[in-house]
C-alpha cells in the first residue's frame, strides 16, 4: 500500500507521522480482528504453510532399540500467493492552501484506512470459516472433517446459549486432529466469535461471575474466555469459539505499510 513527495522535508515528515497516526487509530480494530486472525509477516515471494501432520502421540520404546521414525506429512499443504494495494489521494493546490491542516489530516484518514482495509481483510477470512472449503475440503468449521478412521464434527448449529456454548467447549475438550489423536483445546485462552446482532447474549453468557435466579456460580466465569464481536461478520446466526493461540484463519502481510506524498504541477 503506498501513498514520499517533493514538499519540503518538515511537510513530508507531517505527512508521515499523520499518516502512521491514523494506522494507530485503528489499532482496537486490528487488536480485536487479530485474537481470530493470526497475521504472518513473511518477506517471500510466496508462502508455504505445513499442516504438521504425523508429529502425533508419542509410541512405547524399550529404549534399547532404535526408534521408528516419523514425518511432517504433505497432506494440506498450502501455498500462499499475494496481492498488493494502493490508494493515490490527490488534493488541489487551493485546497491544500485554503483547508488548515488538509495535507495532513488526508494523511491520517489514509492511514486509519490502511487499518480498515486490513481488518476487512482478515475478518473476511474468518466469514470464510463456515462457507469456503479449505484444504481438506471442508470448510474450517464444519461438521464432518475428515480425519484417520472417520471424520470429526466441529460446527455449533445451535442458538447461542448457556447449553449450546457448554457443547461448543465440550467438542474443544474432545477435539481430534488429522490424525485422530485427542487433545484438550480448551484449556488456553478462547475467543467466542459473534456477530454484532449476538455480542449483548455472548456478554451475558461468560462475564458474570454468577449466574440464574440463584446467582449460582457461572460456570462459564471459570474459562479464560472473551467475546469478539464485529460488524464484519455477515451471518447474524454462525458463531464458534476459537483457540487463540491456535486459530485456523491466517492472514498474510508481506510488506508494512508505507506513504509516499508529492506535488504534481500537471
Amino acid at each position: 500500500m503506498a501513498a514520499q513527495t517533493t514538499f519540503s522535508q518538515a511537510a513530508s515528515t507531517q505527512v508521515t507521522e499523520a499518516f502512521f497516526d491514523g494506522i494507530g487509530d485503528g489499532a482496537a480494530a486490528l487488536a480485536q480482528m487479530e485474537k481470530v486472525v493470526k497475521i504472518d509477516r513473511d518477506d517471500v515471494a510466496s508462502l508455504k504453510k505445513a499442516a504438521m501432520h504425523g508429529i502425533t502421540t508419542l509410541a512405547a520404546w524399550d529404549g534399547v532399540s532404535d526408534p521408528s521414525n516419523t514425518s511432517v506429512s504433505s497432506t494440506y499443504q498450502q501455498t500462499v500467493t499475494y496481492n498488493m494495494y494502493v490508494l493515490n489521494v490527490r488534493l488541489p493546490s487551493h485546497d491544500a492552501m485554503d483547508v488548515p491542516n488538509l495535507v495532513s489530516e488526508s494523511a491520517r484518514k489514509l492511514g486509519f484506512a490502511v487499518s480498515n482495509s486490513v481488518a476487512d481483510l482478515g475478518w473476511a477470512q474468518m466469514v470464510k470459516c463456515w462457507t469456503h472449503d479449505a484444504a481438506d475440503g471442508k470448510p474450517p468449521i464444519d461438521a464432518a472433517h475428515p480425519i484417520t478412521g472417520g471424520t470429526f464434527d466441529n460446527k455449533e448449529t445451535t442458538t447461542l446459549d448457556a447449553a449450546g456454548l457448554a457443547d461448543a467447549l465440550a467438542r474443544l475438550r474432545k477435539f481430534k486432529d488429522y490424525d485422530n489423536s485427542t487433545y484438550d483445546a480448551a484449556l488456553g485462552e478462547l475467543a467466542v466469535v459473534v456477530p454484532a446482532e449476538l455480542e449483548r447474549t455472548c456478554q451475558e453468557l461468560i462475564l458474570p461471575a454468577f449466574s440464574g435466579t440463584d446467582l449460582s456460580s457461572n460456570f462459564f466465569a471459570g474459562y479464560n474466555m472473551s467475546c469478539v464481536s464485529s460488524g464484519k461478520l455477515t451471518d447474524s446466526n454462525n458463531w464458534a469459539i476459537i483457540p487463540v493461540n491456535s486459530t485456523p484463519v491466517h492472514l498474510w502481510l508481506r510488506e508494512a505499510p508505507s506513504v509516499t506524498s508529492y506535488r504534481d504541477d500537471a
